[in-house]
């Protein structure tokens, strides 16, 4: 007996001894930063196990994808990047998102919905205590990053923070606005957004405007500023 408990003690020290430095096993209750990663022009962009190129690849980012940062180990940023799923990019790949800490206030649990209204669908559901980065409030909504990475809205009545600014603008286009990967047209977009649609800007380059909106996809990415008032 005494022979068992011991090597099941060596088992689960070995097990911890091959988890990353900054591994959770449950969501972390702050977010450093909400940040989009890009592989800037490449094929993908790999996320991996640990903070060096020598380690496993465990995901790929083909465009743009917005990601929550937890900590960072060098050069390197240990992300949530899909609920529930960790892992390191390296830091030349994301660019920080202007957003404010807060967290879901709430008895138990919330909507987190696809629009700023209880009409639009619900996408989530967060519990008291869920960490947020918040991009900005329209009416009684914010507008944040939740889950690691699902960008939506909650109700202000559910959310303990300070209120942040934001730049929402509207699509001006008779048809369509493209959504691109990359501040250029010769990058092929990957979605299209219609007249009127709100977006919430996080950056710009030039004449291009970094977005964001929430959908089904959630788009995030580059369009011109011509077509964003």
């Amino acid at each position: 007996m005494k022979m068992r408990k011991i090597a099941i003690a060596l088992s689960l020290a070995l097990v911890l001894a091959c988890l990353p430095a900054n591994a959770v096993s449950a969501k972390p209750s702050n977010y450093s930063f909400a940040g989009y990663a890009t592989n800037l022009g490449g094929d993908v962009l790999n996320v991996r196990k640990g903070p060096s190129t020598s380690n496993q690849v465990i995901f790929r980012i083909t465009d743009c994808r917005v990601v929550a940062v937890i900590s960072k180990t060098g050069d390197w940023l240990y992300v949530e990047y899909l609920p529930d799923q960790y892992g390191y990019i390296h830091s030349d790949y994301i660019s920080s998102i202007p957003s404010t800490t807060g967290v879901v206030d709430v008895d138990t649990r919330v909507n987190f919905r696809m629009g700023p209204s209880t009409s639009n669908a619900v996408i989530a559901l967060l519990n008291n205590g869920d960490p947020l980065r918040i991009f900005g409030m329209t009416g009684d909504w914010f507008m944040c990053l939740a889950n690691g990475c699902q960008i939506g809205f909650i109700h202000k009545d559910y959310v303990s923070c300070s209120v942040p600014s934001a730049n929402f603008l509207k699509v001006n286009v008779d048809t369509s606005l493209a959504v691109r990967p990359r501040p250029t047209t010769s990058a092929t977009s990957f979605a299209l957004l219609k007249n009127g649609t709100t977006v919430i800007s996080t950056g710009s380059s030039g004449a291009w405007r970094h977005i964001i909106h929430p959908s089904s996809e959630a788009y995030y990415g580059w369009s011109h500023s011509d077509y964003l008032k």
